[in-house]
C-alpha cells in the first residue's frame, strides 16, 4: 500500500493493493484464543580456538480462533473529521472508521499462521595475535533481508582495537569500531560503535549508535585444608 498527502495538507489518499488485513478477536472472554507450538533447535561447540553456535529458533505456528479477514484493494481519501465539540471526538471517529469498512469485504473464521523462523549461525576463532568472528541470521516467513555480520579485533596486551561490519537486517551496510580495554586483571572496559556510517557519511547512512560497558572477574582461589 502507499499513503500520499496532497501538498497544502488538505487530504490524505491511502491505496491499498492486493493487500489482506487479519485480525483475532481478542475481545473475546474465551481462555483460549488459539492453539499453537514451537520447536527450537540449538547446536554449540567450543574449543580452545574456537566457537561455534548454531540455532532454528520458532519453528512453528498458531491456529486462531475467529480470525477476522478483509481483502484491500481501493482507495480511499481522508478529508479529516469536523468536531463542533470535544465530546464529539470519538463518535465522530468510530463513524469515519465504518465507512473505510463499508468499503471492505470482511469474512470471519479459523486461520493457521507460521510463526517467524530465525537462523542464526556464529563462528568465532581466536589466534595467537587476533581473533574474529562472523555472525549470520536470517527471518523466515516475514520482511527481512539475511543478515551478515563480521569482526576483527587484535589481541594486544592492553588495548584489543577492532572493526565490524555488517549488512542486511532491517537496515543497509554498517560499519563500526571498538576496542576492550584492561584495568588490572579483574577489569576490562568495553567501548565502541556497531555504526558510525551515520557521523561519517550521513547520505549513505541514517543510524549511529554508541555503547560502553565494564566486565569484573571474580577469581576465588580455593584453599585446601590438611586432612
Amino acid at each position: 500500500g502507499s499513503f500520499f498527502t496532497e501538498e497544502t495538507g488538505d487530504y490524505l489518499d491511502v491505496s491499498l493493493t492486493e493487500s489482506i488485513l487479519e485480525i483475532s478477536d481478542t475481545s473475546n472472554s474465551d481462555f483460549s484464543q488459539g492453539i499453537g507450538g514451537k520447536l527450537d533447535i540449538n547446536f554449540a561447540k567450543k574449543t580452545d580456538s574456537y566457537n561455534l553456535l548454531f540455532s532454528l529458533e520458532n519453528i512453528g505456528g498458531i491456529y486462531w480462533d475467529n480470525t477476522t479477514q478483509a481483502d484491500l484493494d481501493t482507495t480511499f481519501t481522508f478529508e479529516g473529521i469536523e468536531i463542533g465539540d470535544i465530546f464529539q471526538l470519538s463518535d465522530s471517529v468510530l463513524n469515519e472508521v465504518a465507512s473505510i469498512d463499508s468499503l471492505l469485504e470482511i469474512r470471519t473464521e479459523n486461520k493457521f499462521k507460521s510463526l517467524t523462523v530465525n537462523i542464526v549461525a556464529y563462528y568465532k576463532g581466536e589466534m595467537e595475535k587476533f581473533n574474529f568472528d562472523v555472525f549470520i541470521k536470517h527471518r523466515l516467513f516475514t520482511n527481512y533481508t539475511p543478515y551478515l555480520r563480521a569482526g576483527f579485533n587484535f589481541n594486544l596486551p592492553v588495548f584489543k582495537p577492532g572493526i565490524v561490519v555488517a549488512y542486511g537486517g532491517y537496515s543497509t551496510i554498517q560499519m563500526g569500531i571498538n576496542t576492550d580495554i584492561e584495568i588490572g586483571k579483574h577489569i576490562k572496559l568495553q567501548l565502541g560503535t556497531n555504526n558510525i556510517l551515520g557521523g561519517l557519511a550521513p547520505k549513505t547512512s541514517t543510524a549511529l549508535d554508541f555503547y560502553a560497558g565494564i566486565r569484573y572477574t571474580y577469581k576465588d582461589k580455593l584453599i585446601k585444608r590438611p586432612n
